[in-house]
């Protein structure tokens, strides 16, 4: 394998030529300029050199001819790896000067590796360039291209110097649409473009809020037709940060302008963008001077754009903030007005309600009036229908026949029956107006106990009262009760023809929340009447079937509203009931 010294000012250029030759297994070295690799050769001796044309301290051409000077490495092959060969002049210099082969940058690694192995096969002596006719020329070049670099500078320098001031110009610029229109006609003159236009569709994306023109007369303007709709060039750019450029007609004419735009055979079009949002495009057409838009164009009207979009936004964002200024202000004088007229309502809303409370405490006072009324006015009348008939039918039984006995019996079970719809309309009010005290209840050990009291009370029935363990709740323990009562009793009671009964308490997870269920296997009831079942005196049930007064469900609806809950129900007939409600954290319950 052979030692090849690559020159290049370029360290990526360098690293590019490195790394292709070393898979080939050649010793490399390096240098990044024509100094620096004259003594590298002398030291090192390469089998190859592959130099570029223009460095700095010494060029590729300056430094072929030393190392053609010095006769102990006069014989070493070189390669120029340059984009700077086309010129009929250097490509003249470096046949001049014994180097007869040239790699263009870039290239296909093939053509590298194989313009090498043809220079490392050739070995005929390289010929001596005539000394004043190669100074004269080498000059000429240097200075043709120092010239050429001059006139790069000059007008990258112009451009520089009006981004500057359209720098200075926008900085401070607050309307969007005027600055819309500074990037038009600017982005216009600094890339030399004949034509320029700038689109922002609108909110729907459907239609321009604002297209603005530079270079085109006021008469062409007013016969220029809507941009063309649809997923064109130009639509595109509106929602892609990128660029386009474009070098036919056909392709120009299909971007996306308005109908009777100048025709033009070239386009550079780039998207209007800030830092986190795409506004729309900036389109310039015709190249001045002929040809295409090139990358610098391509870089410069980019920038333009980009610098523009941050000062559309900013000047969107103000215009939105003055709008809101206004909007607050007149926003400000609306709520100085709406609060005293709240003012006015609290002090009207306070009097009402110290006129309702008042009347509130006398209901209350009514009601509870009302209560000791039924609890005792109404109970002894009951009482005495109760003893007189129970008397009658002891003391007089012998003169009463069957249809008589009959009668007492059924005025007895009435006189019991009213007490009992008293005894639960007492409840259901006590339910509602009593304080609610919560605390950690054990509603298993509840449950237990409330199903070993009706166990007690009917000795001859055998139930299977199935109760989860561990089931703790914060809720009023006396209110929880009445309402294990009612929900454990109604199962007890429409279990009671069901050869196998069974009751159930437990809990579930249901949206993170805790849902409590009582379930029976017993008589159960059709769906259809469910909006029935928790209203006071509401029964799905005759008494002929089971006995009751339809007061049990709404207290126990009572009971869970007043702990912030819900219940619910899911039953068919023949198949028993299950009983869901939920209890509401404290301080969240009404």
């Amino acid at each position: 394998m052979a030692t090849i010294l690559v020159v290049d000012d370029h360290a990526i250029n360098r690293e590019f030529l490195v790394t292709l030759l070393g898979y080939g297994g050649h010793g490399l070295l390096q240098a990044s300029d024509g100094a620096e690799a004259l003594a590298l050769a002398r030291v090192e001796r390469p089998d190859l050199v592959i130099s570029d044309i223009l460095m700095p301290t010494m060029d590729g051409y300056e430094f072929v001819r030393q190392l053609r000077a010095d006769k102990t490495i006069a014989q070493t092959p070189v390669i120029f790896y340059t984009a700077h060969y086309l010129e009929p002049e250097a490509q003249g210099l470096a046949q001049a000067c014994g180097v007869p082969f040239i790699i263009t940058k870039p290239s296909e690694p093939e053509v590298i590796l194989r313009t090498i192995d043809a220079a490392l096969g050739r070995r005929e002596a390289p010929p001596h360039p005539p000394t004043q006719e190669f100074d004269r020329e080498h000059l000429r070049v240097l200075t043709d291209k120092l010239s050429e670099k001059a006139e790069q500078l000059r007008r990258v320098n112009e451009r520089l110097t009006a981004l500057i001031e359209l720098g200075q110009e926008l900085a401070c610029e607050r309307d969007p649409v005027r600055g819309l229109e500074g990037l038009c006609r600017a982005a216009r003159e600094i890339v030399g473009a004949r034509f320029a236009a700038v689109g922002v569709p609108d909110d729907t994306g459907q239609q321009l809020r604002y297209f603005l023109t530079s270079g085109i007369g006021s008469e062409s303007v007013a016969r220029l037709g809507p941009p063309l709709g649809g997923q064109t060039v130009l639509a595109t750019l509106s929602m892609e940060r990128r660029a386009v450029r474009l070098a036919s007609s056909d392709e120009v004419a299909r971007v996306g302008l308005p109908a009777n735009f100048p025709a033009a055979s070239s386009l550079l079009a780039v998207s209007i963008v800030s830092l986190k949002k795409h506004y729309g495009w900036l389109c310039l057409s015709g190249k001045l001077g002929g040809g295409e838009f090139s990358e610098e164009d391509e870089r410069l009207a980019s920038i333009l754009a980009g610098q523009v979009g941050r000062i559309y936004e900013n000047g969107s964002l103000y215009a939105e903030l003055q709008r809101e200024a206004a909007d607050l202000a007149q926003e400000v004088t609306e709520r100085q007005r709406a609060e005293d007229e709240v003012r006015r309502l609290n002090a009207e809303l306070e009097r009402r309600v110290t006129e309702r409370t008042a009347q509130l405490e006398a209901t209350n006072r009514e009601l509870e009036a009302f209560s000791y009324s039924v609890s005792h006015d109404l109970r002894a009348p009951l009482r005495t229908i109760d003893g007189f008939s129970a008397a009658v039918l002891e003391e007089h039984a012998e003169q009463l026949d069957a249809e008589g006995k009959q009668h007492l019996g059924r005025v007895r079970a009435a006189a019991v029956h009213m007490r009992q719809l008293i005894d639960d309309l007492l409840s259901l009010s006590r339910v509602s107006r009593a304080e609610l005290t919560r605390q950690r209840v054990d509603l298993s050990a509840l449950a237990a106990a409330v199903g070993a009291e009706l166990q007690s009370a009917d000795p001859q029935r055998l139930v299977t009262l199935i109760v989860a363990p561990g089931i703790v709740v914060d809720a009023d323990a006396r209110l929880l009760r009445i309402a294990l009562e009612n929900l454990l009793g109604n199962a007890w009671k429409y279990t009671r023809r069901q050869p196998q009964p069974v009751i159930e308490l437990g809990v579930r997870q249901q949206q993170s929340k805790a849902v409590y269920v009582v379930r029976d296997n017993g008589a159960g009831f059709d769906m259809r009447f469910a909006d029935k079942l928790f209203g006071a005196f509401q029964r799905l049930h005759g008494a002929h079937e089971f006995e009751g007064t339809g007061i049990g469900l709404a207290t126990v609806q009572r009971i869970v509203h007043r702990h912030g809950g819900r219940i619910w129900v899911d039953a068919a007939v023949g198949q028993g009931a299950t009983f869901f409600f939920t209890l509401a954290p404290p301080g969240s319950a009404p």
